[in-house]
């Protein structure tokens, strides 16, 4: 397993999410306006206390005709 992912259905609940993340004590990264996977999202990443990678995001725009930029180099530094 790579990842696990929670998705936000509006901002307030990606704010919601990303304030948890924030407030965990853990390393997290946020990112804003990303394009992976064919589509634009906001995200935050955080490192759980097993060493696995979670990921809050809300999708804007998801019609990109091209995969989009990894992040991976940032996403491994957690």
């Amino acid at each position: 397993m790579d990842h696990v992912g929670i998705q936000a259905d509006c901002d307030e609940e990606l704010e919601d999410l990303a304030h948890r993340v924030r407030d965990s004590g853990q390393p997290y990264l946020e990112m804003e306006r990303v394009d992976c996977c064919h589509a634009t999202m906001d995200k935050a990443w955080v490192k759980g206390i097993a060493d696995e990678k979670w990921e809050v995001f809300l999708t804007h725009r998801h019609d990109l005709n091209q995969f989009g930029i990894t992040q991976q180099e940032q996403i491994d530094e957690l």
